[in-house]
């Protein structure tokens, strides 16, 4: 006996599912990616720097942070009243305090806005150092839900300034 050989539409429909099938399991086995940035576990804050300039006068103050010591530089033209520096050494309590409130997930999220310089404004540049980057960013206070971390970090830096 001689077997019927398979037709050519069905070989062809066959090949089509059987393709067919193999392209459904191939993407469903697609591993998914998660779009969430998160912090290195290991990541340990080494230095906040804060940047503040611009206006008609020229403006400028910068506060700069690291475990062991504050410094601030405040200058303006034509005012000799603004201008003042302060450098102290912190306490390892005080720098403690200060980090804590950092959520660096949260920074990491925030998207830095344009410069208001050029229209006599003034920028805001923050970089908070770490041991595995830099987070660097200008005019965050319009993420406000990202920001509130750093919000209380100036405050607090505010009152380091001030202390003697």
């Amino acid at each position: 006996l001689i077997k019927p050989k398979m037709s050519v539409i069905k070989l062809s429909t066959w090949k089509t599912k059987l393709l067919a099938a193999l392209l459904l399991i191939f993407f469903s086995c697609k591993e998914k990616k998660t779009s969430k940035v998160k912090a290195f576990p290991a990541e340990k804050i080494e230095s906040i720097n804060i940047t503040t300039e611009g206006g008609n006068l020229s403006y400028f103050r910068n506060i700069r942070v690291d475990k062991d010591s504050i410094s601030s530089i405040q200058r303006q033209l034509d005012t000799d009243s603004l201008n003042s520096s302060h450098k102290r050494a912190i306490t390892p309590t005080e720098w403690d305090m200060l980090i804590s409130n950092i959520d660096l997930s949260s920074v990491s999220k925030i998207k830095s806005g344009p410069s208001y310089q050029p229209f006599d404004g003034i920028d805001d540049i923050w970089e908070i150092k770490t041991s595995a980057r830099t987070y660097r960013n200008k005019k965050k206070k319009k993420d406000i839900d990202n920001y509130k971390s750093l919000e209380t970090l100036y405050s607090q830096l505010e009152e380091l300034i001030q202390k003697k």
